[in-house]
């Protein structure tokens, strides 16, 4: 299940990229990832092949359906479940959401999901979440 919160007057979802979101929020999406990310989401081996290396995240606002955040999680030895890492990187808000406290959200949401979802012995991050 998905969280939803509500924030600043607006209802806001946390919940995995979805192949739909490449085609209706393409350029929303775009502007928030980082160079590398770009790349690997133009090759179109995303969703399927990186599934269990790359996981990216999305904020979408509820009101408007448009995507205002981001984040990745990067597990390594992916392979060997006992000794799993994951990696949280590029944290990216929307300007005009900046100072709400969503960096923050979304991190502990990708925390939450490296250690007990998929089980991570250690977490890295790679990033500023307090945006």
């Amino acid at each position: 299940m998905n969280p939803v919160f509500l924030i600043g007057g607006k209802t806001l979802c946390i919940r995995r990229l979805k192949q739909t979101d490449l085609q209706h929020a393409y350029y929303d999406l775009m502007s928030l990832l980082s160079e590398i990310d770009r790349t690997i989401l133009r090759t179109r081996e995303i969703l399927d092949n990186l599934k269990n290396e790359y996981i990216y995240f999305v904020i979408e606002d509820l009101n408007t359906n448009m995507i205002i955040g981001t984040g990745t999680v990067i597990i390594s030895n992916n392979s060997i479940q006992l000794s799993q890492v994951g990696h949280i990187e590029n944290i990216m808000i929307c300007q005009d959401y900046h100072d709400i406290g969503l960096g923050d959200i979304i991190f502990q949401h990708l925390k939450y999901y490296c250690v007990n979802t998929k089980h991570c012995i250690k977490v890295i991050t790679n990033c500023d979440h307090n945006i």
